[in-house]
């Protein structure tokens, strides 16, 4: 009986490894998602090199926090973290210049991101 639930822990332990870990070829970030963006109490850092960095503050005492690879980046979601520990990002309005700054919208949040160079000229 010890000998049996011995082998179901490295079983379970190997598993959840697996899930987590392997060498993921990096996620390619649209150029127009590059960059620190930023909404009242949340910080999203997208690189080009196929990383998250994000921070939401819950309340006066909490933050969530999310930093690690991104799994998938597509026009309607990205998905960040490893095996059983990742989330979703639903991409509610692709970038887009405003004038002086970059907005977008995630999860129903905007965000907005400062604009390099000049502004676009009005149409």
């Amino acid at each position: 009986m010890r000998t049996r639930r011995h082998w179901l822990i490295v079983l379970i332990a190997t598993l959840l490894l697996a899930a987590c870990g392997g060498d993921h070829a990096p996620v390619s970030v649209p150029e127009d998602y590059i960059g620190e963006w930023t909404a009242p109490g949340i910080t999203l850092v997208l690189t080009e090199y196929g990383e998250i960095h994000y921070s939401r503050l819950r309340d006066a005492e909490s933050t969530v926090t999310i930093e690690g690879p991104l799994r998938s980046f597509d026009d309607k979601r990205f998905s960040a973290g490893w095996g059983l520990l990742s989330t979703t990002f639903h991409i509610d309005t692709p970038p887009y210049q405003d004038g002086l700054v970059w907005r977008m919208k995630i999860d129903g949040i905007e965000l907005v991101r400062p604009a390099e160079g000049p502004a676009p000229p009005e149409a």
